[in-house]
């Protein structure tokens, strides 16, 4: 999650932009390209696809420049841009078979605080990489507005607050949809756990 000062500067630099400032726009896709990527990714997972949606993220806000109004953070701007192009891409190619690409940061630990850690043994680090399987399977099989919530909140970081802005809907219902997230991994794990 981007601090205040952070904010501040993203916002600093996209009215730069909107003045004709090329070199600000530049600084904020070399900010927000990664966790743009990295959020479309989780969600279509398919690297291909969420090259897509981050190019095209960048290219709206481009195309936005003249018209920007900093009435939120901008990262909060942002997602919510990355979110809508997501939904579109997953409605678009929802036929498609496309596989799970998890990044490192992301484990069975970071998502269920029920999860023991591994101790490092062979067979730890083996039950471990299985559980995160299990748990990369258990959000695919998620509804799409409880898997972002949970990508945007719990990987990517977001309050409550910022996650609403993104998805469209309020702090109340993304507390609401992880807590369904959440009962809803834990059912299908309980047995692993």
């Amino acid at each position: 999650m981007a601090s205040s000062s952070h904010s501040q500067d993203d916002i600093r630099l996209m009215l730069r932009f909107a003045a004709g400032d090329q070199e600000a726009f530049n600084a904020l896709v070399a900010r927000h390209k990664d966790a743009a990527y990295r959020l479309a990714l989780r969600f279509l997972r398919n690297a291909e696809l969420a090259e897509e949606v981050a190019s095209e993220a960048f290219v709206r806000v481009w195309r936005s420049g003249n018209s920007y109004q900093p009435t939120a953070s901008f990262s909060t701007w942002f997602y919510r841009i990355v979110v809508n192009l997501c939904y579109n891409r997953l409605r678009h190619f929802k036929t498609l078979e496309v596989r799970l690409r998890a990044s490192p940061r992301e484990s069975a630990q970071g998502l269920l605080s029920t999860a023991a850690p591994s101790a490092g043994t062979p067979a730890d680090e083996l039950a471990a990489r299985e559980m995160n399987q299990l748990l990369q399977q258990a959000i695919l099989e998620l509804p799409e507005s409880q898997r972002m919530a949970l990508l945007l909140s719990r990987v990517e970081g977001l309050s409550y607050t910022e996650s609403a802005a993104a998805m469209g809907t309020t702090p109340k219902a993304v507390k609401s949809l992880m807590a369904r997230a959440r009962s809803a991994l834990k059912l299908k794990l309980e047995r692993y756990l």
